[in-house]
C-alpha cells in the first residue's frame, strides 16, 4: 500500500543511494577527454530535460518522443521497480501512485541538477533540497577493501616517434609515410585528446571515426576552418561535399590500427581497439578511356603540331598508356632504369632507398619493354638527350610530389590540363590512372595477352597460379616485347616531339 509516509521514506533512501552513486562515479570514473566529458554532459542534460518536462505535464508513462535508451523514458516503470510493485497489476491511475511518480521525478530532477553542477566544476550543496529538514538515519560504513589502482599507460603522442623509429629499424619507411602517421595521431589528439593508450577502446575508435566523417577536409589549410577547434567545426553546417571522405578516414583508421598492433606487441595495450572498425568508402574505380577519349587526348593542345610543350608532359600520357605504369612509378624512374636487355630497350621499376625510389607492393618491382610506338616517336633519342644534358629522371621536368611521387603530375593533369582541354573528363573520373586501367583492359580483352604477362608488365601480384607463382620468373624480354607489340590503340597520327 502506498501512503505518504511510505513514499517519503522510500524516496529518501533512493536519494541517499543515488546521491552517493553519482558522487562516487565522478571521483572513480571521471571523463577521460573533453569529447567524452561533453557527451556525458549532453546525456545528463537530456535526462534532466525529460524529468522537467514530466513534472510540467505529469505524463509519467513512456513518451515516444524520447528514445527507449533514455533511462527516464518511463517514470511509471522506474517507480514500480523502486517500490517493488508489479507493473501488470498496479493501478497506475490511482492518486497514490501518481504522487509516488511525482516525488520520484522531483527528487531525480534535483539529483541530476546537482550532478550537472558538479560536471561544470561548481560545488553544490551538501545534499539535495529534497532532504532538507529530514532526519536521516546513520548508515553503517562498509568494510574497507584494499584496492590497487592500475597506473595509466603512456599517452598516444609519446609513442608515435618510438613507433616510427622501430618500424624504420626493420624496413625504412618513406618520410612522407612517417609524416602521414604524425598527421593521423595529431588528428586523434585533436578530436579525442592525448589519451593514455590503454584507455582507448573500440567505442573510442568508433567515436573518432564518426567525428572525423563530420569534419571538413583540408581544415588546417582552409581559411574558414584554420583557427577553429574541433568542437566549433562540429557545430557548423558543413556540406557533405566538403566533409572528409570515407577513403581518407579509412586510411587514418588503418594507420592507427597498425600503430596499435605495435603497441600490442609491446604489451602496452591488451587488445587493438581499431580491430573491426569499418568505414564506408566509395569503391568506384577510375574510369577507363574509350577510343573516342584517346582521340580527344592525343588531338588536344599538347599534341598539336604547332605546340611547344614541356617534353616531360608530352611523354607522360604516352608512357602511361603504353606501359600501364603507375604515375608515381614513372615520375620516380631514373635514366639508369632505362637499359637494353637482350637487344630490347626496357624500363625498370625499382625499390631503392639510396635514390628514394619506392614501390607500392613487392610485385611492382619489374622490368618491361618499351612499346614499339614509343620507339617510333623517338623515346630512345629522348633518353639520349637527357643523358647528354646530365639529367637524372626520365620525366625530370615534372617535380616529384611530397606525399606521393606522382602528386604534382596528377595536379597538373587533373586540375589544369584536363579542366582546360578535356571537357567532361573530370565528371567521368578520367584521370592519369585511367591510362593504366585502359592498358590493362585493352591488353587482356582486345589484344589477347595472357593474364600472367599483363601482370608481369604492370606490376600486379600473380594470380591464378597458386604455389607455382613462386617458381615462375616471368617471360623473357623478347617474348614480352612480341606480346606488347600486339597492343594497338589505333591513335590518330602523332608528330614526333
Amino acid at each position: 500500500m502506498l501512503d505518504d509516509k511510505t513514499i517519503k521514506e522510500t524516496i529518501r533512501r533512493y536519494v541517499l543511494e543515488e546521491q552517493a552513486n553519482l558522487s562516487d562515479s565522478h571521483l572513480t570514473d571521471p571523463p577521460k577527454s573533453d569529447a567524452e566529458h561533453e557527451v556525458h554532459v549532453e546525456l545528463v542534460q537530456e535526462n534532466l530535460g525529460r524529468l522537467q518536462a514530466v513534472l510540467a505535464t505529469s505524463e509519467f508513462a513512456g513518451d515516444e518522443r524520447f528514445p527507449s535508451t533514455t533511462f527516464t523514458n518511463n517514470i511509471e516503470l522506474e517507480v514500480c521497480k523502486l517500490f517493488n510493485l508489479n507493473p501488470a497489476t498496479t493501478d497506475t491511475t490511482s492518486i497514490e501512485f501518481k504522487k509516488a511518480c511525482r516525488e520520484y521525478t522531483r527528487a531525480s530532477s534535483e539529483l541530476w541538477t546537482d550532478h550537472l553542477e558538479r560536471l561544470a566544476g561548481h560545488v553544490g550543496p551538501s545534499e539535495p533540497s529534497y532532504l532538507s529538514g529530514v532526519a536521516v538515519a546513520p548508515v553503517a560504513p562498509a568494510e574497507p577493501t584494499a584496492t590497487v589502482k592500475k597506473p595509466l599507460g603512456p599517452r598516444i603522442s609519446s609513442q608515435l616517434e618510438p613507433f616510427i623509429a622501430d618500424r624504420n629499424a626493420g624496413r625504412p619507411m618513406r618520410e612522407n609515410t612517417a609524416d602521414a602517421y604524425r598527421q593521423h595521431v595529431r588528428a586523434f589528439v585533436d578530436v579525442l585528446g592525448d589519451m593514455p593508450v590503454d584507455q582507448v577502446s573500440y567505442e573510442t575508435a568508433t567515436q573518432l571515426r564518426d567525428t572525423l566523417l563530420k569534419l571538413p577536409k583540408n581544415r588546417n589549410k582552409k581559411k574558414e576552418y584554420r583557427n577553429l577547434t574541433v568542437k566549433q567545426m562540429l557545430k557548423l553546417k558543413v556540406p557533405d561535399s566538403e566533409k572528409l571522405q570515407g577513403r581518407t578516414v579509412s586510411e587514418l583508421m588503418a594507420a592507427l590500427k597498425t600503430m596499435f598492433n605495435w603497441l600490442k606487441v609491446k604489451r602496452l595495450v591488451e587488445v587493438n581497439p581499431f580491430d573491426g572498425v569499418i568505414v564506408a568508402t566509395d569503391s568506384q574505380s577510375y574510369a577507363s578511356l574509350s577510343p573516342a577519349d584517346l582521340t580527344t587526348v592525343f588531338t588536344s593542345q599538347l599534341y598539336q603540331p604547332d605546340a611547344s610543350p614541356l617534353a616531360s608532359q608530352w611523354w607522360l600520357p604516352l608512357l602511361s598508356l603504353h606501359t600501364g605504369a603507375r604515375p608515381s612509378e614513372l615520375l620516380q624512374m631514373r635514366l639508369d632504369d632505362i637499359t637494353t636487355v637482350d637487344g630490347i630497350l626496357c624500363a625498370s621499376v625499382v625499390d631503392d632507398s639510396d635514390t628514394g625510389q619506392q614501390v607500392k607492393t613487392q610485385a611492382g618491382v619489374r622490368t618491361f619493354p618499351i612499346h614499339p610506338l614509343l620507339l617510333e616517336l623517338g623515346f630512345a633519342e629522348y633518353i639520349d638527350e637527357l643523358r647528354a644534358g646530365e639529367h637524372d629522371r626520365v620525366l625530370h621536368g615534372i617535380p616529384l610530389g611530397n606525399r606521393k611521387a606522382g602528386d604534382q603530375a596528377g595536379k597538373w593533369w587533373n586540375e589544369r590540363y584536363r579542366v582546360k582541354h578535356l571537357h567532361g573528363f573530370k565528371e567521368q573520373r578520367k584521370t592519369l590512372y585511367s591510362f593504366r586501367h585502359t592498358f590493362v583492359t585493352h591488353a587482356l580483352n582486345e589484344s589477347g595477352i595472357e593474364l600472367a604477362l599483363v601482370q608481369q608488365t604492370v606490376g600486379h601480384e600473380k594470380s591464378q597460379l597458386g604455389a607455382t607463382k613462386h617458381y615462375d620468373k616471368g617471360a623473357t624480354m623478347p617474348r614480352l616485347f612480341e606480346q606488347l607489340s600486339r597492343v594497338d590503340f589505333k591513335l590518330p597520327p602523332i608528330k614526333r616531339l
